[in-house]
This record gives C-alpha cells, sequence and structure tokens, in this order.
C-alpha cells in the first residue's frame, strides 16, 4: 500500500501494522517509502521508546490524555526528537485536552502537526465563553492567557447540555 500510495506524497501513512508492535512498524517503516506515523494508543514514554528503539515511525502521535498529560507529553516529545523523529499529537478529547497539546507543542521543535476536531469547534468556543481559539487555514494563534489559556464554565455547560443517560442499550447474545 505505501508503494501505491508514495506518488500523491501523504504526510505520512497511519498505523500500517498494530501499534502494539514495535518491531513489526520497524520492518514496515525500513521498507516504506512513506512515513509511518503511529501511537495514539500508546500509555508512556517507555512504550514511545521500544518503538523508537525499533525505528518505527517518522512522526509519533501521543495523546496528551493517555501518555500522562503535559509534562510527559512533553518528555516524549523531546524523547523523540533525540531519535529524529517528529511528533503529532492525536487530539479528539475536548477543549482542555486540546490546548494542553498545543501548549506542549508550542515549546518542542519537533512538532510538526496537530489533529484538531473541527467539527466541535462551536461547542469548544461555548464551553470556553469564547476564550478556545478559532482555527483558520489550518493554523491557530495560541491564547496569551495563563495556564493553558482557557476557562471553562463547567456550571453553564452542565445546564445548557445536561446528561440525559443512556438512551438506549442493544443485547448482543453470542
Amino acid at each position: 500500500m505505501a508503494n501505491a500510495i508514495a506518488p500523491y506524497r501523504p504526510l505520512f501513512l497511519e498505523e500500517p501494522v498494530w501499534r502494539e508492535n514495535p518491531a513489526g512498524l520497524g520492518e514496515v517503516a525500513a521498507k516504506s517509502p512513506v512515513p509511518i506515523a503511529t501511537g495514539e494508543g500508546l500509555f508512556s514514554r517507555y512504550e514511545f521508546k521500544q518503538l523508537l528503539d525499533a525505528k518505527g515511525a517518522a512522526i509519533i502521535q501521543p495523546d496528551v490524555m493517555h501518555a500522562g498529560g503535559i509534562t510527559e507529553l512533553r518528555k516524549i516529545a523531546n524523547m523523540a526528537e533525540t531519535y529524529g523523529v517528529e511528533i503529532a499529537p492525536h487530539q479528539c478529547s475536548g477543549p482542555i485536552a486540546h490546548m494542553a497539546s498545543l501548549a506542549v507543542m508550542s515549546v518542542c521543535r519537533n512538532c510538526v502537526i496537530h489533529e484538531w476536531e473541527a467539527a466541535d469547534d462551536e461547542l469548544f468556543r461555548e464551553m470556553t465563553g469564547g476564550t478556545y481559539p478559532t482555527q483558520k487555514d489550518g493554523r491557530v494563534t495560541l491564547p496569551e492567557a495563563p495556564g493553558i489559556g482557557i476557562k471553562v464554565d463547567f456550571a453553564e455547560f452542565k445546564r445548557k447540555h445536561p446528561y440525559k443517560g443512556i438512551r438506549s442499550r442493544a443485547l448482543v447474545k453470542f
């Protein structure tokens, strides 16, 4: 597949084999003309080290929520830099996690791209009283406010969007 899509010059091929198989990713990466990306489901810098030692990715995709927060994501990014590997944080979990990933990207030189779930931007702006940044033409301006730069009004969000419980359940018999 990598050979077939190479003429189109994709930024990367994501997880062509199980991300939990660093040796397999290393074998694929060694033969692939397209950079390999993986890691959104890895949970620690130790798992990323195994991947990096196996040369299993040109781009790693840690998720700030899975990988242990801002400090751990920064450690993973810095470790990847020593291997010559770029980082493209995985993110689809909400405005706080988005901003935490952006905070890391703003201080690490090897960040290439950030996964952005733009379909939820309007909701995230509502949740944050407009402090969530607007993505335009593939770019975002970092907020100047302290911390991660946003304010979340959880009480107002809960009032506007109350939890309604599980609406339906499907029973599956084997």
